[in-house]
C-alpha cells in the first residue's frame, strides 16, 4: 500500500508530516510513504498581508485541491490554518493525544 502524505514546505508543517508517516507505519509497517510537497498561496505571496490575498485557506487551498483532485491521499495541516468549514466532501481527522484530548 502506497500512502501519499500532501504538506507544505515549512519546517512545522514536514514535522507534522513526518510524525504522520511515523503513525501510519506504527499501524501498518508495510505501507509506504510518498511526501508530496504543495506550495500555497501563503508561501508564495510574502509580500502582502494575509487579509489582503484572502486569509481563509491561503495556506490550504492547494492541498484541498491535490487531495480532491486524488493527487495525495491525505494533507498534513496545523488546525490554526484550517478554515472552519471545509468543502464537501473533505473531513477533518485528528488523532487524540496521550490524555484523550484531540
Amino acid at each position: 500500500m502506497q500512502i501519499r502524505i500532501g504538506t507544505r514546505r515549512s519546517d512545522l508543517a514536514r514535522w507534522q508530516a513526518q510524525k504522520m508517516a511515523q503513525l501510519i507505519i506504527s499501524e501498518e509497517p508495510t505501507a509506504g510513504i510518498r511526501m508530496v510537497y504543495i506550495g500555497s498561496l501563503g508561501d508564495s505571496n510574502r509580500r502582502s498581508n494575509l487579509q489582503d490575498i484572502g486569509s481563509v485557506g491561503v495556506f490550504t487551498k492547494s492541498g484541498e485541491l491535490a487531495l480532491l483532485n486524488h493527487d495525495v491521499d491525505v494533507i498534513v495541516h496545523s488546525l490554526k490554518d484550517l478554515p472552519t468549514i471545509l468543502p464537501d466532501p473533505l473531513i477533518l481527522g485528528m488523532r487524540p493525544t496521550a490524555g484523550g484530548s484531540a
